[in-house]
């Protein structure tokens, strides 16, 4: 009797880790498999028109989700160099085609991006301003940040006719009345 309850445990752990290792597997590889192509995009100038490289490795095949992810990317026209000696800006592109890559396969509702631009030049607040349209549903988007190139707000409208500050804060209040985000009364 004892030995079958093992035999069922280890049956259902075993199941288990399988299903946990598929999908690991699965948002490993759409996120590797999207993080070059955000990256070149990002990274894009007129001397580099092909852009940066960047990938994605496993620390591990066996059970990767218990060890590490190691994330390479090479600005345009650089050789290749560890993370950590990679310029602010430079990381902060990374950084943001990571990001962009891991929304691509989970995206959320909405995220906020604080200060984004701070290590940035006006050119790659530009592309980052254009990546963030460019991939921004139709119904809503609103970075705003100092740098003037993000100061936009857009709500469905075939237009996407800026808002003025008073009707963003009504966009808002209206949406903190959706039942979903409505605090639970119990």
């Amino acid at each position: 009797m004892a030995r079958q309850r093992e035999n069922k445990a280890a049956e259902k752990f075993s199941k288990i880790k399988g299903k946990r290792q598929e999908m690991f597997m699965k948002a490993f590889e759409h996120i590797s498999g999207k993080i070059d192509d955000i990256y070149k995009e990002l990274t894009k100038t007129f001397a580099s028109p092909m852009g940066g490289s960047a990938y994605l490795t496993l620390e591990s095949d066996d059970e990767p989700y218990l060890h590490g992810i190691k994330y390479h990317a090479m600005p345009p026209m650089k050789r290749f160099r560890d993370m950590e000696l990679l310029s602010g800006g430079e990381k902060t592109m990374a950084a943001l085609a990571l990001l962009f890559a891991i929304h691509s396969f989970h995206p959320s509702p909405f995220f906020v991006l604080d200060e984004v631009d701070a290590a940035l030049d006006s050119a790659n607040v530009n592309k980052i301003a254009n990546y963030i349209k460019k991939i921004s549903s139709p119904t809503f988007q609103m970075p705003y940040l100092k740098n003037p190139m993000l100061w936009w707000v857009f709500i469905e409208n075939n237009g996407k006719t800026p808002l003025e500050l008073s009707h963003l804060i009504y966009v808002i209040i209206q949406m903190m009345k959706h039942p979903l985000l409505e605090p639970s009364r119990s």
